[in-house]
């Protein structure tokens, strides 16, 4: 529940000084992808964190198959051990899982790759690049033009995720020591599956309670603190603060 009155707000900025504009119906494309790439019985790869992301995309494809935009028996197999925990105390709270979901399965390759068959969907963690033993894994994915690689969060421009946003099929990523053509389809789904809100939804969200004294914005490069202050500004009669590196506040 949101408090009716606060002292200080610490606002986080990472998406602050932008302003999201999404369709309609922003889940559409994500579940039409999916619908054709399991008709063509296709492998589909979905790197997430797997702190809130892993569990947001497994109910977002919930919600398609309750819509009937996407089939209700899918080949679903989540395989970090991290996940799996995380998901274990979901479960206890929210009804956000499809019917079918298999969690039987760990990242090691040698039983990985003899059910990576598809029509199927693997949901792994985000960041592989250091996992050198997931690696023929990673490659026998890239290497294959019946794998859609489904990105749906934030990747490191400089990571192998950062980079396939921006690779043209058939280009070659290093991975580990090889590099290795990417004959897989890529897709980027922009801020729908996001954890952080836009400038507009922290303008309301502060709106919604009584500050007292300051509003602190933290949690951004320099161009979104800047940008956020901007657009806030006109809105609020507090003090705007944005600490400098290594500064301290004194609350009083």
């Amino acid at each position: 529940n949101l408090p009716d009155e606060i002292d200080y707000i610490f606002m986080e900025s990472t998406y602050g000084g932008q302003s999201r504009v999404l369709a309609e119906d922003p889940f559409r494309a994500f579940y039409s992808d999916l619908n054709n790439a399991l008709a063509e019985d296709r492998i589909i790869w979905i790197p997430c964190f797997v702190l809130d992301r892993t569990q947001k995309v497994l109910n977002s494809i919930r919600i398609g198959q309750k819509r009937g935009l996407i089939p209700s028996n899918i080949n679903i197999k989540i395989v970090s051990s991290t996940a799996k925990k995380i998901n274990r105390i979901y479960d206890q709270n929210y009804n956000y899982k499809p019917k079918y979901v298999d969690e039987s399965l760990s990242m090691s390759p040698e039983k990985l790759l003899e059910n990576m068959n598809g029509p199927i969907i693997l949901i792994t963690p985000s960041y592989l690049d250091d996992l050198d033993f997931f690696h023929p894994v990673m490659k026998k994915m890239f290497e294959s033009d019946q794998t859609d690689v489904l990105i749906v969060g934030y990747q490191d421009p400089r990571s192998i995720g950062g980079l396939l946003k921006t690779l043209s099929k058939n280009s070659k990523i290093k991975l580990g020591h090889e590099n290795v053509r990417v004959a897989s389809n890529v897709q980027y789904y922009g801020g729908i599956f996001s954890g952080h809100i836009d400038a507009n939804g922290i303008i309301n969200y502060l709106k919604s309670m009584k500050i007292n004294e300051s509003i602190v914005l933290v949690h951004g490069d320099v161009s979104s603190l800047n940008s956020l202050e901007e657009m806030i500004e006109p809105f609020f009669q507090n003090e705007i603060i944005i600490p400098e590196n290594k500064s301290s506040l004194l609350l009083e």
